[in-house]
């Protein structure tokens, strides 16, 4: 948000929040979605940075594959292709992007939901762009 006082406002509101989840269930990958870029637009001195972001969504991406799959179809089982896609996407902007890596990740959470716009229309093409830009310079030296 670019207005400082009304993001001020919305972390007072929702710190005491994060901190009874992550209480709760520190290994929740629902949560550790939504850390994940809180981590990435945190200064390292408030335990953020790029680093922090991808250790939260590996450990979320953890937390999903060695965890038992629920048989209630009342149960979420949502998060795997949201963590693909957040890593996805923090691959292609981070300091030095990993294309490949970011690549990897949006067409793996493509598999999981191929009917997904954002991936497929958006964040893909953007990935291969910067791709295709890493290519032409290479070629030209």
């Amino acid at each position: 948000m670019k207005d400082p006082a009304r993001s001020g406002e919305f972390i007072k509101q929702s710190s005491p929040l994060l901190k009874d989840a992550m209480a709760a269930d520190p290994d929740n990958p629902c949560l550790l979605w939504v850390l994940g870029p809180i981590r990435w637009s945190s200064p390292p001195e408030r335990g953020g940075g790029q680093d922090k972001a991808f250790d939260v969504y590996n450990r979320g991406l953890e937390s999903i594959r060695k965890g038992p799959a629920s048989t209630d179809p009342l149960d979420p089982n949502w998060g795997e292709p949201e963590l693909l896609m957040n890593r996805a996407w923090s691959n292609l902007h981070r300091t030095e992007p990993d294309l490949k890596a970011a690549q990897k990740d949006a067409e793996a959470a493509l598999t999981l939901v191929p009917y997904w716009h954002y991936v497929r229309d958006i964040l893909l093409p953007q990935i291969r762009e910067a791709q295709a830009k890493t290519d032409a310079k290479a070629g030209a030296h």
